[in-house]
């Protein structure tokens, strides 16, 4: 049985994750081009027993959504996001894992929180 696709809402943006894992840690994760929130499901036995983490849809991919139409997605734009979804979860700490178009989150993510985050892989 799949993992339950939760929903953040906000006036910028509908953003999709699966939530999973049972660790103390907190690690935040952004897929590749043409992929979805799935595309870290393979690792879950190596993260579900250190981590509590999150695998998003990013936009234009998967069910998140982008309501500006063809307004690019600002850094500003993002880092209200993922303060949205940070207090939703209840998250303080993280770390962060991502590569190809994830890795462009991941770095915008860092670049917002850096006294949040504890690691990032790219």
């Amino acid at each position: 049985m799949a993992p339950e696709l939760h929903k953040l809402t906000t006036p910028l943006a509908t953003l999709c994750y699966q939530k999973r894992g049972s660790g103390n840690d907190v690690l935040l994760c952004f897929h590749g081009f043409g992929q979805d929130h799935a595309a870290f499901n393979h690792v879950s036995p190596l993260l579900d027993s250190q981590y509590t983490w999150y695998s998003f849809d990013l936009f234009f991919h998967g069910n998140s959504s982008w309501k500006k139409g063809n307004k690019p997605i600002t850094k500003q734009n993002w880092e209200q996001i993922i303060t949205a979804f940070l207090t939703q979860e209840k998250i303080n700490r993280f770390s962060l894992l991502g590569y190809s178009l994830g890795s462009r989150f991941l770095l915008v993510t860092f670049e917002s929180f850096p006294d949040r985050t504890n690691s990032i892989l790219l």
